[in-house]
């Protein structure tokens, strides 16, 4: 007993010094890993998962197996290879990349066969030349197919093309069918999967590739010179109104299928098309439109060129989908719908499937498979401008099944992701949740084959992703699914297994890139990896919120790995559960899971375990940091480091030396930022001229080098504070408060006062201003700033203002503050409430008053908060008031109730407080009856 008492000062004494060191800049996030894994007397390469648990199968990724070994990499591959993909320059090339990441080698293209009769549309040469090179493209295509499918007979085409659909069919009838009933057709589906999987195996999978990037070489191109083509007289066609209606120039029915041109007039097409041209008009597609129908085109080709167009299809496979085959639709302008079934909206089932819209606020609604999806083959849906909403219902947004790669690529706009609510998930909850499995998913089909690959790459905007279980930068089973998000303030909403989370030996991760954004799920999410998987959600800036019940915030369990990293910002991370979360790894099976929270920068609070600027081991391979500074922790084991060249540098070349972030480099970062700090006459300057720079890794860099340099910065980054870029004055603001200067306080009090409130746009970037002054002057603690801050606090409707303010008022402690922090116990939002109730704790006894008067407020939350805050300050004062509550109408709330008791357990020299507890622990409710006798067990131990 006495080593291990002896071990555990050791430990503690270890942490103190860590902590005590002199202030500097925001330490890097490889070295914050290697920190926190030498704190558990880990290395890097300790952290794998074994990928051999289970048989390779044939449809195992090289990439699944080295990120199961090398987990710290996954987040960066997402980015990479989202980048990669962004920045092809066709179509072509990127299928052929993601025809690399599921380890399929390919044929060069051949050249195009001859088409016997050339087109003669009456209407353009130069059109009749561009329908003959895509007829030409399709009977390659369709040549290649043939290639891929020739080792199944007729019949066997057949039961693949009607039982495949049955490997992701959901029944919304399942809620209401026997044990038996669901068992059966359990089995039965099995049974068929089975069949379905020996039939695939016999596919050439390559060849349904190179079948698509046949038909999408040039693509671009060929949309360029129809979008730039004039017409004089044209003569309108009168067709069968089954076929088309409307402005109709051209039709033939082809060896390839039927051809069709549109023009700029309003079309209706009602038939089924192997090629569609469409010079512009608002149209509806009622049949298909670049949908090859499950096989019955091989190859399908819609272009659109302008107007505001439905698609609208009662069949799966209609829309921008390659089911057996390849289809491709581009859209080029215009705010369309698309509402359709199944497997469509830029999906490849067993096949390759691409939707290209350039522009527009499009609606794309599905049921199952849509958007984004890939079996056995690839799925693209690239929407480059506008504000776009997306529904399904399951295994959609960035799906990744079985041999198959989903991809959605979103470059502008504020985009909604809903996975609405239509499938009961009965396997996991007896509750009404829904299963979704989208948004960046990838799913194997366990037991015995592996998964694909499902990402979402998002660029600027405001998004929201809701989805139920399974959703949002997650995988299952030998698979890796994606969020990459480079955008603004978005919001994350789901219930289980979601937002950068591996299940089952699988890798899920969430990436975003900027903004303040918001997570909330209940459990198994940010960052958690469960049953071998490997789960990680990395925020590089922002004044974020994660808000989770249990099992979530860097946590893992059966033997996971959960990693959660914010990089930057004034961070909440609030749970019901005070164990399982923020850097917790559940002990199970003789050994236990690895979970890791760290936050690397800003003013943090944390509602269950640790504090901001503070260090927690919760389990033996949990544990979360929250740096203050750049850690002075040994790493495990040290690495090699540059030695520096003692010369004359220039002021560019220290800057560049003083941000890097490689540990290889530490000896010249610091030897960089030494310099630069002691000759502020020299580097005050440069500093100033950069800071309005976007780079992260400058802006951080830069704010930690002035906050060091101190009080000959102070004046320079006052006078930035009345520059008009928002991103310029923001820094200098946070600097100015790190520094700490009394003479910054009336500066930022004037923009307090002169910025106008973000309250007429919630997307503007005002708000940032008006945090970043709220929390600085917090920092330099004036009592000065109290009063506007209390008038800003009533009119702010930007709840991250609001929650900056709340945190400063906390920090200054002027009592003046206290009866608008009680009002906040009622604010909308929880990340507002939570740390308006730690700054009432923090004011002690002189906010019991106030807190007593609270208790009967309406606002049930408000009044919760309130019984927890009385408890936590521990004022003799609040008994009676809080035993009072059981006379009153709320106490027939057993959460109430609850709260009552774990507040009165902290007087354990009260017997009225005492006798409460007993009757609390006799309840009939079983929570209240738990919390009354872990109640009782507390004053016990305290002497009672």
């Amino acid at each position: 007993m006495r080593k291990s008492i002896s071990t555990f000062l050791l430990v503690l004494a270890l942490m103190v010094t860590v902590f005590a060191n002199e202030k500097e800049e925001r330490i890097g996030r490889d070295e914050a890993i290697r920190t926190a894994l030498s704190y558990l007397k880990m290395r890097e390469s300790d952290l794998y998962v074994r990928p051999d648990f289970t048989e390779q199968d044939v449809f195992r990724l090289r990439i699944v197996n080295h990120l199961l070994a090398n987990p710290l990499q996954s987040i960066d591959y997402a980015d990479s290879l989202t980048l990669s993909l962004e920045r092809k320059a066709s179509l072509k090339e990127k299928l052929e990349s993601m025809a690399s990441q599921l380890d399929l080698s390919l044929d060069p293209p051949s050249e195009l066969p001859e088409i016997e009769k050339q087109t003669n549309t009456g209407l353009s040469k130069e059109l009749d030349i561009i329908i003959d090179q895509l007829k030409g493209k399709v009977l390659k295509a369709k040549s290649l197919l043939a290639e891929a499918f020739i080792n199944l007979s007729d019949d066997e085409m057949e039961y693949l093309r009607t039982e495949s659909p049955l490997l992701l069919k959901e029944d919304v009838r399942d809620k209401d069918k026997g044990i038996f009933k669901l068992e059966a057709e359990r089995q039965e589906g099995s049974q068929k999967g089975e069949k379905v999987f020996d039939l695939i195996k016999g596919v050439r999978r390559e060849k349904i590739i190179e079948a698509g990037i046949t038909v999408l070489d040039g693509m671009e191109g060929i949309v360029k010179k129809l979008d730039g083509m004039k017409f004089q007289k044209v003569k309108k066609l009168n067709l069968d109104p089954k076929i088309a209606s409307g402005d109709v120039w051209y039709y033939e029915k082809s060896p390839i299928g039927d051809i069709i041109v549109g023009g700029t007039g309003q079309t209706i097409y009602k038939g089924d098309f192997a090629l569609i041209i469409d010079f512009g008009g608002n149209d509806q597609y009622l049949g298909n439109a670049g949908g090859n129908l499950d096989g019955k085109f091989p190859v399908a080709i819609s272009i659109d060129l302008q107007g505001r167009d439905l698609y609208l299809a009662d069949r799966d496979g209609a829309v921008g989908a390659g089911s057996l085959g390849v289809g491709v639709l581009v859209d080029q302008s215009g705010d369309d719908i698309y509402q359709v079934k199944n497997r469509s909206l830029g999906t490849g089932w067993i096949g390759v499937g691409f939707l290209i819209d350039e522009a527009g606020d499009d609606k794309y609604l599905g049921d199952t498979f849509v958007q984004g999806a890939g079996f056995v083959g690839a799925g693209f849906l690239g929407d480059y401008k506008g504000n776009d909403t997306y529904l399904a219902a399951v295994y959609s947004q960035g799906f990744g099944f079985v041999g198959g790669f989903g991809y959605i690529d979103e470059r502008q706009g504020n985009d909604s992701y809903l996975a609405q609510s239509k499938y009961t998930d009965l396997f996991r909850f007896n509750l009404p949740r829904f299963l979704t499995m989208s948004q960046g998913f990838g799913l194997g089909y366990r037991p015995d084959y592996s998964g694909g690959i499902g990402i979402i790459s998002e660029g600027s905007g405001n998004d929201t992703y809701v989805a139920d279980v399974y959703g949002q930068g997650a995988s299952y089973w030998y698979s890796i699914g994606s969020i990459v998000d480079r955008g603004d303030n978005d919001t994350y909403k789901t219930f289980d297994y979601g937002q950068g989370a591996g299940i089952h030996i699988s890798i899920g991760t969430l990436l975003d890139c900027s903004g303040s954004d918001d997570y909330i799920s209940k459990g198994v999410s940010q960052g958690e990896g469960h049953d071998l998987g490997v789960g990680y959600l990395l925020d590089k800036q922002g004044n974020d919120t994660y808000s989770a019940y249990g099992l979530s915030q860097g946590a893992a369990s059966h033997h996971g790995i959960g990693i959660l990293i914010d990089e930057g910002g004034n961070d909440g991370y609030l749970s019901k559960d005070k164990i399982t979360t923020h850097g917790h790894g559940r002990f199970s099976y003789e050994y236990g899971s690895l979970g890791i929270l760290l936050d690397l920068e800003g003013e943090d609070f944390y509602s269950a375990k640790g504090t901001d600027n503070s260090f927690w081991m919760g389990t033996t391979y949990g544990i979360g940091i929250d740096f203050p500074y750049l850690s002075k922790a040994p790493l495990w084991p040290p690495g090699e480091k540059a030695e520096v060249e003692k010369r004359a540098y220039t002021m560019d070349e220290l800057f560049t030396m003083a941000k890097c972030g490689y540990p290889k480099f530490s000896k010249l970062a610091e030897y960089a930022r030494e310099q630069i700090v002691a000759n502020p006459n020299r580097s005050v300057p440069y500093l100033i001229s950069i800071l309005k720079e976007r780079g992260a890794r400058e802006r951080h860099c830069v704010r930690g080098l002035l906050a060091r340099i101190g009080s000959p910065a102070v004046e320079p980054l006052i006078k930035i504070l009345k520059s008009d870029n928002w991103s310029e004055v923001s820094l200098a603001a946070q600097v100015l408060g790190s520094i700490g200067d009394k003479r910054a306080v009336e500066p930022l009090i004037e923009l307090l006062s002169n910025s106008p409130s973000a309250v007429e746009d919630m997307y503007s970037r005002q708000w940032q201003i008006l945090s970043a002054a709220a929390t600085a002057l917090g920092k330099i603690g004036s009592q000065q700033a109290v009063k506007p801050l209390i008038e800003l606090l009533e009119e702010e409707k930007n709840q991250i203002v609001r929650k900056s303010i709340v945190f400063t008022l906390g920090q200054i402690r002027e009592p003046r503050a206290i009866p608008i922090l009680v009002k906040a116990l009622s604010d909308p939002y929880y990340s507002v409430r939570y740390p308006a109730k730690d700054a009432l704790v923090k004011f002690g006894g002189k906010a019991v008053p106030y807190l007593i008067g609270n208790l009967e407020n309406e606002n049930i939350l408000s009044r919760y908060l309130t019984v927890q805050a009385l408890g936590e300050i521990g004022d003799g004062r609040a008994v009676e008031p809080l035993l009072r509550l059981s006379k009153t109408e709320g106490w027939n709330d057993p959460k109430l109730r609850a709260f009552v008791a774990d507040a009165v357990a902290n007087f354990p020299h009260s017997r009225e407080a005492r006798r409460a507890l007993i009757q609390l622990a006799n309840d009939d409710d079983w929570f209240v009856e738990q919390r009354g006798r872990l109640g009782l067990k507390k004053t016990e131990l305290e002497g009672i």
